[in-house]
Parts: C-alpha cells; sequence; structure tokens
C-alpha cells in the first residue's frame, strides 16, 4: 500500500479532553491539601507508514492454481512505532483485517478461507 493510500485509510479523531491520573505522596503536613503548580503533557502523532511489505510466497507476481492460496511475508517495521497488525489487499479488496504475527523467522502467513474472498 502506498502512502497516499495508507494516510487515507487512517481514522482521525478529535478529543476534547484528557484524563490524567496523579498520585500523591503525602510528606511532612499530612493534614495539607496536595496541589499541582505546574502540568505539561506531550505527545507524538505517528503519521508515517511502515516499510513497504516484501512478500515471502508466491513470489510477486506469481500465479497460483490454489483455491486458498497461503500468502507470506517478511515482518516490516515503522521507523517511528511499532507495527501491530497487517492487512491484506487483493486486487484494491481488503481480504483481512489485524493479521498478527510474526509466526516464525519474522515471516508472517495468512491462509485465504471460503469466506474471505469478495
Amino acid at each position: 500500500m502506498d502512502q497516499a493510500r495508507f494516510l487515507s485509510s487512517l481514522s482521525y479523531s478529535t478529543y476534547d479532553s484528557i484524563k490524567i491520573r496523579a498520585n500523591f505522596t503525602p510528606s511532612g503536613d499530612r493534614s495539607a491539601s496536595p496541589t499541582v503548580d505546574s502540568l505539561s503533557v506531550s505527545w507524538n502523532v505517528d503519521s508515517t507508514g511502515p516499510e513497504k511489505v516484501r512478500l515471502y510466497s508466491p513470489s510477486q507476481n506469481e500465479y497460483t492454481k490454489e483455491n486458498l492460496p497461503t500468502f507470506k511475508w517478511y515482518e516490516t517495521t515503522d521507523s517511528q512505532s511499532s507495527v501491530s497488525h497487517y492487512h491484506l489487499y487483493i486486487d484494491g479488496n481488503q481480504i483481512a483485517k489485524d493479521i498478527t504475527g510474526p509466526i516464525s523467522n519474522s515471516i508472517i502467513s495468512y491462509t485465504l478461507m471460503e469466506n474471505d474472498l469478495p
């Protein structure tokens, strides 16, 4: 999936509040109410897609006569965060989502099932 397609597949949300849990440890005068003099919150948004997936099998542009083939690809990386799951597209149609791995040796595997096909 190219970067433009990846970015268009993201769902963005706007949040108008944030909850922060703080634990206060009493010291000195235990009857005084604790106060917060200042608070700073920051976060990073990863807006870049992961590295391109490299197909392991079947080979790129290889045809198969199997009705329900198994697709295998090498685990990929993201420069700003980890990759938690994969989505499988065939001819632009999403076939499977939330595929996790790796199974072994950094290779992810997914076997098509009857109900996957459009």
